[in-house]
């Protein structure tokens, strides 16, 4: 059961009116049939989103994921075992960590990407306080003073 798209091939003057011949091609970039699971999260939608880079401390973002695409996964250990199996299609997204540059965005998989809700706030204010030693994360403890003022003091 292949998904078919129409394609004009050429296009013929004949006489006083032009004819278009149409063919039925196979799309062949994408998998026969509909076996592609549903994503879990759009386009556009504000989650949480875990550090991608696993050398680095486990961290998660606010993020917005900024499109959604479909990958061939293959177990390694599977391939050696069992090579009649298929590879598995699976969701990654482009996610785009708030206040980053997108020299950062990261395509990840589904399993890094959390829905932003009160038990994975709690979980992100966890990791952070695992970071940084129950120590609150960018706030200061005293305010700077204000750069007119000091400018002001130092003139006179």
């Amino acid at each position: 059961n292949a998904e078919y798209g129409e394609a004009v091939v050429s296009t013929q003057s004949t006489g006083s009116f032009n004819t278009l011949q149409h063919y039925y091609i196979i799309n062949l970039t994408e998998p026969m049939g509909n076996n592609k699971p549903t994503p879990k999260f759009i386009k556009g939608q504000k989650v949480l989103c875990y550090e991608p880079d696993p050398c680095k401390q486990t961290v998660v973002y606010f993020s917005i994921v900024m499109g959604v695409d479909f990958e061939d996964v293959c177990d390694e250990e599977m391939v050696g075992s069992d090579k009649t199996k298929e590879p598995e299609i699976v969701p990654v997204y482009l996610i785009h960590f708030q206040n980053w540059g997108a020299q950062y965005d990261r395509w990840v998989t589904e399993d890094l990407v959390l829905d932003i809700n009160p038990q994975n706030l709690a979980l992100k204010e966890e990791l952070e306080k695992k970071i940084t030693g129950n120590k609150s994360i960018g706030k200061r403890k005293t305010p700077r003073k204000d750069s007119s003022q000091q400018a002001i003091k130092s003139a006179t």
